[in-house]
C-alpha cells in the first residue's frame, strides 16, 4: 500500500465521526445555482468522507466521489446507501492519475491542491459546467497552528490564471474557522465552462 494511502486511511480510521459530514460552506452557499444544473452528474475530487458528495447528491446530482482512501469511501458509501442516494464511490490516488475524470456538469475540490489535474478538470466538464474549488491561500502559513507547506497553498491570481478560460461567477479569499476551531486563510472560486 502507498504510503499517502495509508496514512489517509490511518487518519480516517482513527476518527470516522459519528455524526453527518457537514458539506463545504462554499458550496451551500450556492445551493440555488446547483439546483438549476439538476439533474445531472457532479465528480468530487479528494472527497474524504464526502459532506460534498452527499449534499450534491441529496439535492439531484448523480455523484461520483473519487479519494486515495477506502475507509473513506466506505463511510461514504454506507452514508449513502442509507440515505438511498446516487453517489459512486472510486478509490484513486489523484496525484498520479493523469485521465481519471470522466464527463460531468459539476466538478468539486476542496483542500485539494493538485495542479497537474487541472487541464483533466477543464477537459472533464460539460460546457456550461461549473467548477467550485476551495484550498488554502499563502496568508495560511502566516495564521496556521502548525508547519504548513507552500506547495499546499495556491494565490488567487494563479487560480484565477489557471480557469481564465472560464467565466468566474463568484471568488473570495478569506479566513474561516473550522469546528475545531482551526483558522484557514483559503482562496474559492465558483466558474463556469463556457460554451
Amino acid at each position: 500500500m502507498n504510503t499517502t494511502r495509508a496514512k489517509w486511511n490511518q487518519k480516517y480510521q482513527s476518527t470516522l465521526p459519528t455524526g453527518e459530514p457537514v458539506p463545504p460552506a462554499w458550496l451551500v452557499t450556492h445551493e440555488e445555482l446547483l439546483r438549476e444544473h439538476v439533474p445531472a452528474q457532479a465528480t468530487c475530487l479528494a472527497c474524504g468522507l464526502g459532506g460534498d458528495a452527499l449534499f450534491l447528491a441529496a439535492i439531484g446530482f448523480n455523484v461520483t466521489a473519487i479519494d486515495i482512501s477506502e475507509i473513506a469511501l466506505l463511510s461514504l458509501q454506507q452514508r449513502a446507501e442509507e440515505k438511498r442516494l446516487p453517489v459512486r464511490t472510486v478509490q484513486s490516488d489523484l496525484e498520479k492519475a493523469t485521465t481519471c475524470l470522466g464527463t460531468c456538469d459539476v466538478i468539486t475540490s476542496f483542500y485539494f491542491l493538485q495542479k497537474s489535474l487541472w487541464p483533466e478538470m477543464k477537459r472533464a466538464l460539460r460546457p456550461g459546467g461549473l467548477l467550485f474549488f476551495e484550498t488554502f491561500s499563502p496568508a495560511h502559513l502566516q495564521i496556521s497552528a502548525r508547519p504548513f507547506k507552500a506547495a499546499f497553498t495556491v494565490g488567487s491570481s494563479e487560480l484565477l490564471t489557471a480557469f481564465s478560460d472560464f467565466t468566474l461567477l463568484d471568488q473570495r479569499e478569506t479566513t474561516t474557522v473550522t469546528a475545531s476551531g482551526h483558522k484557514r486563510a483559503v482562496v474559492s472560486i465558483v466558474a463556469q465552462k463556457r460554451t
